[in-house]
């Protein structure tokens, strides 16, 4: 079947098969239907944007340990994550000021420079 684009007022995408054009409808199910169509530059672009975050969402759940968490409630959870992005951001920029510009997102230590 040869993707036709997807139809906005109707909330369907559109599908041509020997001459004949066939709708499906986003609400069938709007995980897999979605309304850019997966061989499309766009999607890829957008899927490997997906990749980067769930990286992010790795790395918290690794190394700043949220995989097991004792957090209650929505306020305290979106405090410390902001506290911990922040805290990602700071390091990657004194990695920055060091001169370093290599693993900005690594836990190691800054390497100070030799005073000798």
């Amino acid at each position: 079947m040869h993707y036709e684009g997807y139809d906005a007022q109707k909330k369907c995408l559109r599908y041509s098969y020997k001459g004949k054009v066939y709708k499906i409808y986003i609400s069938y199910d709007e995980r897999v239907f979605l309304p850019v169509a997966r061989d499309s530059k766009k999607f890829a672009r957008l899927y490997n944007g997906r990749t980067s975050v769930e990286r992010l969402n790795g790395r918290l759940d690794r190394d700043f340990k949220f995989e097991c968490h004792c957090i209650r409630g929505l306020k305290k959870m979106k405090l410390m994550l902001s506290l911990t992005l922040l805290s990602m951001n700071a390091m990657a920029l004194g990695k920055i000021r060091r001169g370093s510009t290599k693993h900005l997102a690594a836990l190691t230590k800054l390497e100070l420079p030799s005073t000798a």
